[in-house]
């Protein structure tokens, strides 16, 4: 559906995923990122989180794959309505510090990460992304 090299990006979550600092990173990059975002996970295990995290990057990248009409399209909306202001209160513009959260630590564990890599999973992100801000 996307307009990218999604397998590269999918084995390049397979080669990040494997470590498990990994997760660790991103919630360090993102937590920083924003107080805001430690804030809404008060509460939330390190596991939770690390199993949140691993179901999200498979949703979007499905989502990517196959679209609206796919199972991971509607895990998505749901993602989305339990973020949305009514709910979490979740703010628009926190989703470009997750993409960019995750960005940082692929680019961390990733040894193969590179410019066009770079590009590859930022344009397999923003449908889900997208789609996610239209819940808000």
């Amino acid at each position: 559906m996307v307009n990218c090299d999604l397998p590269s990006v999918g084995r390049s979550y397979g080669r990040c995923i494997v470590e498990e600092r990994f997760l660790v990173a991103f919630y360090d990059n993102l937590f920083n990122a924003s107080p805001l975002v430690a804030q809404a996970f008060t509460g939330t295990s390190v596991a939770r989180r690390q199993e949140l995290l691993k179901d999200s990057v498979s949703f979007v990248l499905m989502y990517a794959k196959y679209g609206d009409g796919s199972s991971a399209a509607q895990k998505l909306q749901r993602v989305g309505e339990i973020h949305s202001r009514t709910m979490a209160n979740v703010e628009p513009t926190l989703y470009p510090l997750w993409v960019q959260a995750l960005i940082d630590a692929v680019k961390a564990f990733d040894d193969k990460f590179d410019a066009n890599l770079e590009a590859d999973w930022r344009i397999a992100v923003r449908p889900a992304i997208d789609l996610l801000i239209s819940r808000v």
